[in-house]
């Protein structure tokens, strides 16, 4: 079998699978001094997905304009045409990425992925838990609740959050997860606490991480579910890795010169420039915007499918919308 890991660092730098970010803003002064631990973010229903309520944050397109201008909007046509503009984009941002963290769910069950007691155990094994463990994961739940306040509450960049408290968190207590696996956990989270069901639980998680009744029995089920997690995305690329590799031989040919080759170690921001790695990028590509068009969605304004391009960049159709 191949590597897929080493493969997908390099074709992750390039394949369309969605990425976005959920809200971006600035600290309300009002909000200072809230408790971030208790403090749950406000959601709009705007339809549904796969039958489900599809929520999306509300936003505060104003602060977010006063960040990129340092000063608030006018009362302007061109300055309201632009918060109107912020407020739109962020809907449709965070609408795609539930759209992307659903049909990724769906394939992996239509895969039957799944990951078994026993290699959870093995990789909870290699981690060495102990009193240091312990702490790591007590961190983790106070982290993960602080980097929720920052984005939903208050207002915070989420790229910048990923940067400041995520990344050094998991270089803490996962030296060996890429950038790559970290961020994509990061993008489900993120998803996950726009809720305020998501967010409460995730609160309850740190305010029981936080208190004495905190043991290695709790923090051993905390960490396997994140390695649950961990293990299952990278289970599902090894899986949509090798069914291309099984129909198409130009995708099989192209991954054997990859594997002969050692793999290619790039950077992000690293321009993938070999035929082979662009072809297969490529396929993965079309494989997940087929993925994104299977996905049911409703939207009480259909024409917010049109202004956030559902049809022409996941090819997902929305009744009374101009893409069906």
């Amino acid at each position: 079998m191949f590597s897929a890991w080493s493969l997908m660092k390099a074709i992750r730098l390039i394949a369309a699978v969605i990425v976005v970010i959920i809200g971006v803003a600035l600290v309300l002064e009002s909000r200072k001094n809230v408790d971030a631990s208790v403090q749950l973010t406000h959601a709009v229903r705007v339809g549904t997905l796969n039958g489900k309520p599809l929520f999306v944050p509300d936003q505060n397109a104003a602060a977010a304009f006063a960040r990129q201008h340092d000063k608030p909007p006018a009362n302007s046509p061109v300055d309201q045409q632009e918060v109107a503009a912020i407020a739109t984009k962020k809907v449709c941002d965070s609408i795609k990425s539930q759209i992307g963290v659903a049909a990724r769910e769906a394939t992996q069950q239509e895969f039957r992925i799944s990951v078994s007691h026993d290699e959870l155990a093995r990789v909870i094994v290699k981690t060495q838990f102990d009193a240091t463990g312990f702490e790591k994961q007590r961190k983790q739940w106070i982290t993960y609740n602080q980097a929720a306040a920052e984005v939903f509450d208050h207002y915070q960049d989420p790229d910048k959050v990923f940067e400041t408290l995520i990344l050094l968190l998991w270089a803490e207590i996962s030296p060996g997860a890429s950038r790559e696996q970290v961020h994509k956990v990061w993008e489900s989270n993120l998803v996950v606490w726009s809720t305020p069901e998501g967010r409460m639980r995730l609160a309850k998680m740190a305010a029981v991480s936080s208190g004495h009744n905190w043991n290695t029995e709790k923090a051993k089920a905390g960490m396997a579910k994140s390695m649950e997690h961990m293990l299952l995305n990278e289970k599902l690329d090894n899986a949509v890795i090798a069914k291309l590799a099984a129909e198409d031989p130009q995708f099989r040919a192209a991954l054997d010169e990859h594997q002969r080759n050692g793999g290619i170690p790039l950077t992000a921001g690293v321009p993938i420039t070999t035929p082979g790695l662009r072809y297969m990028s490529n396929k993965i590509n079309e494989f997940w915007k087929s993925r994104y068009a299977q996905q049911k969605i409703t939207l009480d304004d259909p024409k917010l499918a049109d202004q956030c391009q559902l049809g022409s960049t996941l090819r997902v159709k929305v009744a009374g919308s101009n893409g069906i």
